[in-house]
């Protein structure tokens, strides 16, 4: 495979996937690697060396390489203040590399902010459990076999930076690993559970994040939507209700309410 070349390019659930082979040396690119950026893009390379100019280049080809998807290859793919890609307008963008691959995935913006990670399987590095994991997570973790271990801690690892590459721009802050739970599951999905540190309680998050979901759920024309909180956190089950703008189903139990939604719902009231 050519160094900075095209690996695949796939239309995925969450947007179009593209994957770019890296060199695994520090020398610079080619030039004519580092003319097929925008012009933009290449004021920023010039300031770059190493292995980190080698990624920053295969990203932003891959992400060109994706956003011709949606005919917008023709613009600049900057940074914010910290470090994420500013996507064009319309259009969300998340970048991921290692040694010798960069990927890209580009998504419609209303479908909500698009997050990447990608990690290498070898060597394993159990030691970063204690500031990855929850403790319910380490404990999941540690009572599997010693070989399945460092599989569960990887996925959960890269989940939760994808996690943070997804909201951390819109929320304007660091998302911590201690804010997420994951649960893998055996189809390659996982059950994510959101945690918001006290200090960021009562500070808009729900207002911001709750009705984004609802609206995903509505682009995606998922069957229902469905949410459970600590019973003391109703609050939040009534903003989300206000981002559903239907009826909603709430049950408490053992202090935790659950809510359902029905997406049918949803669709009659927006053809009203």
């Amino acid at each position: 495979m050519d160094p900075f070349s095209v690996v695949f390019q796939e239309a995925v659930p969450h947007g179009i996937l593209v994957g770019i082979s890296l060199p695994d040396t520090p020398l610079d690119p080619p030039r004519a690697v580092i003319e097929r950026l925008h012009p933009k893009e290449r004021e920023v390379a010039s300031g770059i060396r190493g292995y980190r100019l080698v990624s920053w280049v295969g990203g932003r080809l891959a992400a060109r390489e994706a956003l011709d998807v949606f005919q917008r290859g023709d613009a600049p793919l900057l940074s914010d203040a910290r470090g994420a890609p500013i996507g064009p307008r319309g259009l969300s963008v998340s970048l991921s590399h290692k040694r010798t691959l960069a990927v890209a995935l580009v998504a419609r913006a209303e479908l909500g902010s698009v997050g990447i990670d990608l990690e290498e399987l070898a060597p394993a590095r159990l030691s970063i459990q204690d500031r990855v994991l929850t403790e319910s997570e380490r404990k999941e973790m540690q009572a599997l076999p010693p070989e399945r271990q460092w599989m569960a801690l990887l996925l959960r690892f890269t989940v939760k930076e994808a996690i943070y590459k997804a909201l951390a721009p819109g929320l304007e802050r660091y998302v911590g690993f201690e804010e997420a739970e994951v649960t893998p599951a055996v189809d390659g999905t996982a059950e994510v559970a959101i945690l918001v540190e006290d200090a960021w309680q009562r500070r808009g998050v729900a207002t911001r994040l709750l009705p984004a979901l609802v609206e995903a759920a509505r682009v995606r024309r998922a069957p229902r939507i469905w949410a459970t909180a600590l019973g003391e956190r109703m609050p939040v089950i009534r903003k989300l209700a206000e981002g559903v703008g239907g009826s909603l189903e709430v049950s408490i139990s053992a202090g935790i309410a659950e809510m359902t939604a029905e997406l049918p719902a949803l669709q009659r009231q927006e053809a009203s």
